[in-house]
C-alpha cells in the first residue's frame, strides 16, 4: 500500500508540473512588451523578431468588468498569426487606476484605445498605418466607435455586440459583428 501511495504521489507531481509547463505554451515564440501611458497599463505581444515596426497592429479591447488579461486568448492567436497585438485595461477596470468615465461609449473609453495606438507608435513595435481593432461586449462598442472615428482602420471586429442599436452615423470599413441575441418572450397567445 505504501508503494502505491508513492507511485500515485509521483504521478500526481509529474502531472502538476506538466500542467504548469503547458500554461506557458501559448507564449512560446512570442515576445511581450509591457508599457503604460496616462495610467493605462498595456501589453504588446508579437512574434519573436517581428516587433520591428513592420507588422500590422491589432488593438484588442475587453468587456465590462474585464481586463486585458482575459483577452489574451485572442492576443495569442493573432500574435501567432503574425500580428502585433495590443491589450490594455480600460479606465476603471483591472489594474487601471483611472476612474471609468460617465460617457464610456460616447468617447470616454475610446481615448484608451487611441492612447494604446499612440504608445505603439512611440515604441515603434508595429506598423501603425495598418491597424485593426477587436472588441468584446463593452469593448465592441469602443471598437465600433474607434472604427468610425478612424476611417483608415483596416478592420473592426465587434464580438458579442450588446447594444440594441447599430450605429446610424455609418459603418466602419470591413466590420465583422457577432451579436448576442436576447431570447424573445413568447407571444401572449402561444400555447
Amino acid at each position: 500500500m505504501t508503494m502505491r501511495r508513492w507511485v500515485s504521489g509521483f504521478v500526481g507531481l509529474v502531472l502538476v508540473l506538466l500542467a504548469f509547463w503547458q500554461i506557458r505554451a501559448p507564449e512560446r515564440g512570442l515576445k511581450s512588451v509591457r508599457a503604460s501611458a496616462g495610467g493605462v497599463p498595456m501589453l504588446f505581444m508579437g512574434p519573436v523578431g517581428a516587433m520591428d515596426g513592420s507588422r500590422p497592429l491589432v488593438l484588442v479591447g475587453h468587456g465590462f468588468a474585464g481586463s486585458g488579461t482575459i483577452m489574451r486568448g485572442f492576443g495569442y492567436t493573432l500574435a501567432h498569426a503574425g500580428y502585433v497585438v495590443a491589450l490594455w485595461d480600460f479606465d476603471g477596470h483591472a489594474s487601471n487606476p483611472n476612474p471609468m468615465p460617465t460617457d464610456a461609449l460616447d468617447g470616454g473609453l475610446i481615448a484608451n484605445a487611441e492612447l494604446t495606438l499612440a504608445q505603439a507608435q512611440r515604441l515603434g513595435i508595429a506598423d501603425t498605418r495598418r491597424v485593426a481593432i477587436l472588441g468584446h461586449s463593452m469593448g465592441s462598442g469602443v471598437a465600433l466607435a474607434f472604427g468610425l472615428a478612424h476611417p483608415d482602420t483596416a478592420a473592426t471586429i465587434a464580438v458579442i455586440w450588446v447594444c440594441d442599436a447599430w450605429p446610424t452615423v455609418g459603418t466602419p470599413r470591413l466590420t465583422l459583428r457577432q451579436v448576442a441575441r436576447r431570447p424573445r418572450a413568447p407571444a401572449a397567445d402561444a400555447p
